[in-house]
């Protein structure tokens, strides 16, 4: 281990202590208006020094306010010397309860890809310590936005890609995510096969009628897709756009994920070792489900995330 990276790692744990006893101390919230005259709402936590790279924080697909996850996180990066952002959800905030009809009616990748186009403009503008390096982190759709985003900001210095796949389309993603799980229940190849024509059935119907008003997979309560949001992912793949990225880039999942498919990952990395590319750090977990969590039930989420938190550091304090 580099003197550097040992020095960032001890501040890391004493700091990060601090933080637990008062997690709020660091964090501003800002409101950043929006083209169409809604606010988007910004956590930002700034490190106290003259200079600092930003690493951006991208939730999953749930219907929930990023807030936790930010202040979770912000502790070991700001300890570092880094400075913290995340964004909530178009008609999310710290305080919601529930899932919103604002949030059902403007969830889209092409929503969350614009509001971080806006933010990074607000930072060159806004944020004078910020050293012009910006690092993308996400967790499963998170991690999928980032790589979107991450080719359009010249200042984009890293990327982050937990449980997100990427290396194929949604469409291409979800029969192997039932027939992954429908098999582990013990379903019978008659009932995998009615599923598959069932997923092909409502890719032609979200095709034909990309509305808000309407849902799929969805539990009424965190996990809220509308037909709108499908059609803006069920097409798209971020691996085209990460190939031509010279940048680091970090890709981690779980070989056993129900939620996100691990074949999507190892494409990323097969495709990276095709083109002879060496910029693609690839942690594959084994026995991991999209949580982190293996077959039993016990969390190994503090290790994964540890583990790619000691890598945005090395990687952007270099």
């Amino acid at each position: 281990m580099k003197p550097i990276v040992k020095n960032h790692l001890t501040k890391i744990l004493a700091i990060s202590i601090l933080l637990l006893l008062s997690p709020e101390l660091f964090a501003t919230t800002l409101l950043i208006p929006r083209t169409d005259g809604s606010n988007m709402r910004v956590y930002l936590s700034t490190p106290q020094k003259e200079s600092f790279p930003v690493v951006v924080l991208l939730q999953g697909s749930v219907c929930e306010s990023s807030w936790p996850m930010f202040n979770w996180t912000q502790g070991p990066l700001l300890a570092a010397g880094i400075s913290v952002v995340a964004i909530e959800k178009y008609g999310l905030d710290n305080t919601s309860h529930s899932c919103p009809q604002a949030y059902l009616e403007h969830n889209s990748i092409q929503q969350r890809i614009l509001d971080h186009v806006q933010l990074v403009s607000y930072l060159r503008a806004n944020l004078p310590g910020w050293n012009k390096k910006i690092g993308w982190a996400g967790n499963s759709e998170g991690g999928q936005v980032g790589s979107l985003v991450a080719p359009l900001i010249p200042e984009t210095s890293a990327v982050v890609m937990l449980a997100s796949g990427g290396g194929m389309t949604m469409s291409q993603e979800l029969p192997l995510i039932f027939t992954k799980l429908m098999r582990r229940q013990g379903a019978t190849p008659l009932a995998i096969k009615n599923q598959m024509d069932d997923i092909q059935a409502h890719y032609l119907e979200i095709h034909a009628n990309p509305i808000w008003s309407k849902e799929w997979l969805s539990d009424g309560k965190a996990a809220r897709n509308t037909y709108k949001y499908w059609d803006s992912i069920l097409w798209i793949k971020a691996l085209p756009l990460l190939e031509n990225l010279n940048i680091p880039i970090y890709v981690a999942h779980g070989t056993e994920d129900t939620s996100s498919a691990f074949e999507s990952s190892q494409l990323i990395a097969d495709r990276f070792k095709e083109l002879g590319k060496t910029n693609l750090t690839f942690k594959p977990y084994p026995g991991l489900e999209h949580n982190f969590s293996d077959l039993k039930g016990v969390s190994h989420q503090q290790e994964v995330l540890g583990d790619s938190i000691n890598w945005l550091v090395t990687t952007l304090l270099r």
